[in-house]
């Protein structure tokens, strides 16, 4: 039986996991950038546009220059100099349609202690498997965009 090649295993194991495909444009913030540059190729592979970040700042400035819309940033929790609420905050007062999905080593109960303080705000607790990660995107991209005030008012 002769050897399969790395792609041909690749394409063996996608299809068997059945991970889900999408499109859109995404915004990765993350800043360990092996996690990021592998987040970003892996989102790329099942359809996606991905913008990426380094830093909270560099997101805000890549979410200014780029002309399409961003329909979703995926970001962590905590970062040097702004937490990802504060970032989601920014983002989403100039980009009302851009959705947000958090991700963390945090709990998820922790994480709302460092300031995700919507619990309509989506989360992810790493690790988790990338399917995983395909599947919650492919999900938040297929709902609605609610405001906080709606969100509020629903909630009460």
């Amino acid at each position: 039986m002769a050897a399969r090649s790395k792609t041909e295993v690749v394409d063996l194991l996608a299809k068997e996991v059945a991970i889900p495909h999408g499109h859109g444009t995404l915004l990765v913030v993350k800043d360990d950038d092996t996690l990021r540059e592998s987040t970003v190729a892996f989102l790329s592979s099942v359809g996606y546009r991905v913008l990426s970040a380094g830093s909270a700042e560099e997101a805000l400035a890549v979410a200014n220059a780029v002309k399409a819309e961003i329909h979703l940033v995926i970001s962590d929790v905590v970062m040097l100099c702004m937490s990802g609420p504060q970032l989601a905050e920014r983002l989403t007062a100039a980009h009302p349609e851009m959705k947000v999905l958090f991700v963390s080593g945090y709990s998820e109960s922790a994480a709302r202690r460092k300031g995700v303080d919507d619990s309509a705000t989506p989360f992810l607790q790493k690790p988790f498997p990338l399917r995983l990660l395909a599947s919650k995107i492919q999900y938040e991209l297929k709902l609605p965009r609610l405001g906080r005030a709606a969100a509020a008012a629903g909630s009460g």
